[in-house]
């Protein structure tokens, strides 16, 4: 008989988790769909490549994950000088170059939302951390990718993980969640 009060308490404690318990998210949504989410935390980093639209050469950007879990640009490198690049050096920024590459770093900038415009005339690229890079205009097409940092409660976090594991493996084919 003792059992049962032991596994109720055990499903309330998972139902509390599950459902009231949220994580810190990084989110790549298009149209609403999400592409890319990943649980984070303060000085996790991402970067955005590529191609400037002028200069046509390649530009990456690096973003940082902060304590108060705000994204924020961290340093900008690209390969050649034309319109836009480099943009404006602050005191505490430094352009310096290393080989074919301008490397600004140093910088601080606080980056609530971003609006990507990804297109593959771009060869738009995302890389979290030091993992492989995700072609994202090759893989979703072209259109506007919204980066953000979000909170989702546990049971939407296992149920993406869930949906896209089994997608992997009816697929075959590699997708880029985690």
């Amino acid at each position: 008989m003792k059992k049962i009060p032991i596994i109720s308490l055990a499903g309330g404690i998972v139902f509390f988790l599950l459902y009231f318990v949220s994580l810190p998210v990084l989110v790549l949504e298009k149209k609403g769909e999400i592409i890319f989410l990943r649980h984070i935390k303060p000085g996790d980093t991402f970067f955005l490549g590529y191609k400037h639209s002028v200069a046509k050469s390649d530009v990456w950007e690096g973003f940082l994950i902060n304590e108060n879990y705000q994204i924020v640009l961290i340093q900008t490198m690209f390969q050649g000088q034309g319109a836009g690049l480099p943009y404006t050096v602050t005191e505490s920024e430094k352009l310096t170059r290393i080989g074919d590459w301008f490397k600004i770093t140093g910088m601080k900038r606080d980056v609530p939302i971003i609006n990507w415009r990804v297109d593959a005339q771009w060869q738009s690229r995302f890389r979290f951390d030091q993992e492989k890079i995700i072609p994202v205009a090759a893989l979703m097409g072209d259109g506007l990718v919204q980066i953000k940092i979000s909170q989702k409660k546990l049971i939407e976090w296992l149920s993406y993980y869930g949906q896209n594991f089994l997608e992997r493996k009816l697929e075959k084919n590699e997708r880029f969640f985690s």
